[in-house]
């Protein structure tokens, strides 16, 4: 007992508002970011080994018609996930800058006017498909071939497209629990709602239901551990549970005010690095496009990894900035970004030295990246990493016209060297395309914003100002 007792003391959050000194909110930073990180890490592990389990699971049971139809159909799903309209991201800030001032009521009033937000946001989605859905031959959008695979396309769908709406109020609660940098609870129901999205499909073979059965259990484990995460959270503060008592129309104009920030981030963060796959694919041709799309993934786990470790610093970032405590964010940002640069590129050059045996072995020789693509996407991936470390620093000061201006015009510029340096140079072209426009555009105005304005400076540009609270 004495064992368990100690696990749940590790875990149990320390309210910093009853932290009086900077060493010990710092020291309580640093255990929820470390917990953050780690659960992060457990939870992906675990959906890694569910997906190796499910795909054959779900292949055989469905085919490869129907298999890739789902597969489409969940893929479409998942490019509305900017549909919250930035809102979840702005709750995040919202919330982390109130938790600093030890606001209880403007959080209240935040999450209570982001939830009537979201809400309505969903329910607008779901009348919109309602009355699409009868009027589009959704079999034949998705060249379906088989009569049978026709039957089952829009209902599947129907079903990951409510299942999806309904996530849209349920994740208010990761973004509360986000901001009060308690990322560990996320990441634990994230990987129940996988654990149950594998169980569901299990049964849904077992009785043979399909498609739409899949679908169901997949998108409903989700959505089961994400409402699983609402109760929990909101169980034990229940007095942040929304309400339209707490609903203040000021307090949702300024989660709309900056959310749409995000929105159109997220957008533009969207074109400036999405598009490399379809490049080569219309430039080079689909084998030249499976080729990209091989060697970045394995290139770009370090980034993956990286992004585990810097996403729980945002809302400490936003608490401490709140708070005054710069020094410990100037710390903890150099060290965010040294250790970044160094894991990716020590990641890139083993990848580059050994990419022979690695590639050979996990997906065939013929597949083995030359030395000039392994290069560019090492180089690649140092950038994007000291990006991820820079950008979490840049959404906790709100600082997000300077990342919108940057994404747009670095977007459209490597959109178009990609282009021409794919034609020149081949497959490595379009990496050398995204480099050239990303220092331009994105590292040299980063660098001079940091040394210039920087948000942990002593005079901080941050922020909401204190008479922006609802």
């Amino acid at each position: 007992m004495s064992q368990i007792a100690r696990v749940f003391e590790v875990v149990r959050p320390v309210a910093l508002g009853t932290l009086r000194t900077p060493h010990e909110r710092a020291r309580e930073r640093h255990r929820r970011i470390a917990l953050s990180a780690f659960a992060a890490l457990v939870a992906r592990v675990v959906a890694v080994i569910a997906n190796l389990v499910a795909v054959p699971l779900a292949l055989g049971s469905l085919g490869t018609e129907r298999y890739g139809v789902w597969v489409t159909l969940s893929s479409f799903v998942l490019m509305l996930s900017f549909a919250d309209l930035g809102i979840g991201s702005a709750l995040l800030n919202l919330v982390s800058e109130a938790d600093g001032r030890d606001d209880r009521p403007a959080i209240a009033q935040y999450i209570s006017s982001a939830f009537v937000v979201m809400a309505a946001v969903a329910a607008i989605l779901l009348v919109l498909f309602a009355l699409a859905y009868p009027f589009i031959d959704w079999a034949g959008l998705l060249h379906v071939g088989s009569a049978s695979s026709a039957r089952e396309v829009g209902a599947t769908l129907a079903v990951t497209f409510a299942l999806f709406a309904l996530g849209i109020p349920l994740g208010l609660a990761q973004r509360a629990q986000l901001a009060y940098q308690e990322g560990f609870a996320v990441s634990l129901w994230q990987a129940v709602g996988t654990v149950a999205g594998l169980v569901g499909l299990i049964v849904a073979i077992r009785f043979s239901a399909g498609m739409t059965g899949v679908a169901l259990a997949l998108s409903g484990g989700i959505a089961f551990g994400a409402a699983a995460n609402y109760v929990a959270f909101f169980a034990r503060r229940p007095w942040l549970r929304p309400s339209l008592a707490a609903f203040r129309a000021k307090a949702a104009r300024i989660v709309l005010r900056r959310g749409m920030l995000f929105f159109v981030l997220q957008i533009a963060a969207g074109l400036a690095f999405a598009s490399d796959s379809v490049v080569a694919d219309q430039v080079l041709g689909p084998e030249a496009a499976a080729r990209y799309s091989v060697a970045q993934r394995l290139f770009f786990l370090p980034p993956v990894i990286i992004a585990l470790a810097t996403t729980p610093l945002w809302p400490a970032y936003s608490e401490a900035l709140a708070r005054g405590d710069r020094k410990w964010v100037r710390t903890i940002f150099m060290r965010s970004v040294v250790g970044s640069v160094l894991i990716a590129a020590l990641g890139g050059a083993v990848l580059t030295l050994l990419r022979g045996p690695i590639f050979s072995i996990w997906v065939g020789p013929d597949l083995v990246p030359s030395l000039s693509f392994s290069l560019a996407l090492a180089i690649w991936a140092v950038l994007y990493s000291w990006g991820a470390a820079v950008v979490v620093l840049l959404n906790a000061a709100n600082v997000i016209m300077l990342q919108v201006v940057a994404a747009l015009s670095m977007g459209v510029a490597s959109l178009v060297l990609k282009t021409y340096l794919a034609s020149a140079l081949g497959i490595e072209g379009i990496v050398w395309g995204v480099i050239a426009a990303y220092v331009a555009l994105t590292f040299i105005p980063y660098t001079i914003y940091f040394i210039r304005w920087s948000p942990v400076a002593a005079a901080i540009p941050h922020a909401v100002p204190t008479g922006e609270a609802a």
